[in-house]
């Protein structure tokens, strides 16, 4: 999973401030809690979100999303639980000429294409929410959904209890910290669409890791050499991998680890290209156009009809320079950017350091 969660010190960095009015400009669903006045820290490479902050010191600040690197969000210490926010547009914009779209728009783009990538940040409650209600408004056509939350070649079959099917298909309740995921499943479940796995098979990525692609299945070898990155596009999965583990990963293991990424993405794009048309539930690190799912089945299948969606938490969408220029930042990474709003979390670095 390349979900990363990036920390940093605004030490040397130089940023500016400003605020605005959060309830005005976010799409949101009946469940989400409204949320205060936030503010943004922003500079070149680098903007985080906060919501009432009190910061004692520079190095207190911590930095939320690295646009250039992840789009991820960022714990805020003293942060509010969010309250119920009106019901409003959904903020989603094409990267391609920053234009704002309206979710019937997307709707439509997304039953154009053979393959799409519909991103999330896993622990984000509203990212379940608003895709479960993005795939009640698809029309009703054979699609099936491909999950990164269930092991390749894996089928669900639905009957009358929602866990107990997803379990049946190898869904680890804990590790996908189970009800997060439930608004998603159940409107697949309602709609009855094929629901299939996508990831890794289990212990794969740790023989990957230990033996390299002397453990690959010859077709996933094939794949991935059809679809070798550039040294640019290696050293950004580097890093990537490097941000997800709070920067404490061993620089030595980077390959290994860069292997076992991009084989999880190759087995996903291989059950898209299966089994189109198709709808792809993943990470937002996957949903990547150069170096996650998209890249690899652009290099085996060129003509494939792709989308890529992203759902990040929000920046400052009232100001007009801001805006440009994240959408300028993700315009290689993604086809649509649907901006969210912020999930309250704890700190996934300081357990991390305990562990390694």
């Amino acid at each position: 999973m390349l979900d990363f969660v990036l920390f940093r010190a605004f030490t040397k960095i130089p940023s500016f401030r400003l605020k605005f009015d959060f309830n005005s400009i976010l799409p949101s669903i009946t469940s989400l809690t409204q949320p205060s006045p936030i503010r943004i820290i922003l500079n070149k490479s680098t903007y985080a979100i906060f919501k009432k902050c009190i910061f004692k010191s520079p190095r207190q600040s911590l930095v939320a999303i690295t646009l250039q690197l992840c789009a991820l969000p960022l714990f805020c210490l003293g942060q509010d639980k969010v309250k119920d926010t009106p019901n409003t547009s959904p903020v989603i914009y094409a990267t391609a000429n920053q234009q704002l779209l309206s979710l019937e728009n997307l709707v439509h783009r997304i039953n154009q294409a053979q393959v799409t990538i519909l991103g999330e940040l896993h622990d984000n409650p509203y990212h379940h929410e608003l895709r479960a209600n993005l795939l009640r408004q698809l029309p009703k056509r054979s699609v099936t959904i491909i999950a990164e939350h269930l092991p390749a070649k894996k089928t669900v079959q639905w009957n009358l209890n929602l866990e107990e099917d997803l379990k049946n298909a190898g869904f680890d309740l804990k590790a996908w910290q189970w009800p997060l995921h439930r608004p998603l499943f159940n409107a697949i479940a309602e709609l009855q669409l094929p629901l299939l796995g996508g990831n890794l098979p289990p212990s794969a990525g740790k023989e990957i890791f230990a033996h390299q692609d002397a453990n690959l299945p010859p077709t996933i070898r094939q794949m991935l050499q059809l679809a070798k990155l550039s040294e640019n596009a290696e050293n950004t999965l580097f890093q990537a991998i490097q941000d997800g583990h709070c920067n404490l990963f061993p620089k030595a293991s980077l390959p290994k680890m860069s292997l076992v990424q991009r084989a999880r993405d190759a087995y996903m794009a291989l059950e898209l290209i299966e089994h189109q048309p198709a709808i792809l539930l993943s990470g937002n690190g996957h949903a990547w156009k150069d170096i996650g799912v998209p890249q690899i089945i652009k290099a085996n299948l060129p003509t494939t009809q792709l989308i890529s969606i992203l759902l990040i938490e929000s920046p400052d969408l009232k100001d007009l320079s801001t805006l440009q220029e994240v959408l300028s930042s993700l315009k290689h990474k993604a086809d649509y950017v649907w901006f969210t709003p912020v999930s309250q979390r704890a700190d996934p670095c300081a357990a991390l350091q305990k562990r390694m």
